[in-house]
């Protein structure tokens, strides 16, 4: 199954032009929202959901501090925000264009947290409750179905076939941009196959290293997952401050659009909770190997 989801999306990307790609991902992504109903029908107390949005509880452990650091580099990973300002240019973007794609982006940053809330709402009120591990991403589907019925467990599985699929392709995806753009040879969906050697060579080769990663024997994922995430938090941080200042200088950004100070300042606030989530994880770690 994965190697031939490799094939399906490495010739979906070669062979498609950009608005057919754009449709196919929108088209995945739309199918996350198979969580939102899963959510439901695991039948959470809801009054619990509220007092734990509003009054969160972390264990004082290494792992909930973990725990808490990939959850912020898998919402805030720093690939997704090179991929949006390349995938930008991509489209060709005009000015007249930037304030429905503000919207857009807006949109879509408050989905992937009501959708996030789902998924965890969907595994306390059912694994959670029972105690049930998880041990492999598979798990959170099959453990449902006898807690929540089949339909749950059906749409988790679906939602997270669909999640797979999008981050198959937009991650590579994403990777492939910034290479090409570092050797001043810019990405193009648009543009012919042979035109984008190196844009298309990287993709098809990440593709096929993740899909041979992945179909290793005895590959443990799920710490694989959790390693990825916590080098996207570590990652963030300066891809933050560098975002910041490039919006801040008038050399690069058209000196009417550069970063007010108010934005700026509420960028700087984020990136002092991302240094201080990802310093909490470094003294627990160094507190651990003097242990």
């Amino acid at each position: 199954v994965v190697l031939g989801a490799a094939v399906l999306i490495i010739a979906l990307v070669l062979g498609a032009t950009f608005h057919r790609v754009e449709h196919v991902l929108l088209g995945l992504s739309a199918v996350l929202a198979s969580y939102l109903v899963a959510g439901v029908l695991a039948k959470p107390d809801w009054s619990q959901v509220g007092h734990g949005l509003v009054v969160p509880s972390v264990p004082a452990s290494g792992a909930a501090l973990i725990a808490v650091a990939a959850t912020l580099g898998t919402t805030l990973a720093p690939w997704g925000l090179a991929f949006i300002q390349s995938y930008a240019v991509d489209k060709k973007i005009r000015r007249e264009d930037y304030t429905p794609e503000r919207l857009e982006v807006a949109v879509g940053s408050l989905l992937t947290g009501v959708i996030a809330v789902a998924i965890t709402v969907a595994c306390a009120a059912t694994l959670g409750a029972a105690h049930h591990g998880i041990d492999d991403a598979s798990d959170a589907a099959r453990a449902l179905r006898p807690l929540a019925g089949d339909y749950a467990s059906i749409l988790f599985g679906v939602g997270l076939a669909g999640a797979g699929l999008l981050a198959a392709a937009v991650v590579p995806l994403a990777t492939s941009y910034s290479l090409a753009e570092a050797v001043g040879r810019p990405g193009d969906l648009d543009g012919r196959t042979m035109d984008e050697r190196f844009f298309y060579g990287c993709f098809a080769v990440l593709i096929v290293a993740a899909a041979a990663l992945v179909s290793l024997p005895g590959v443990p994922l799920l710490p694989v997952v959790f390693f990825s995430q916590l080098v996207n938090a570590i990652l963030l941080a300066p891809h933050l401050v560098l975002l910041v200042r490039l919006n801040r200088d008038p050399r690069v950004v058209d000196p009417a659009r550069v970063l007010s100070r108010r934005w700026a300042a509420a960028a700087w606030c984020g990136i002092a909770l991302v240094l201080s989530s990802v310093a909490s994880i470094a003294v627990v770690v160094v507190a651990r190997r003097l242990g």
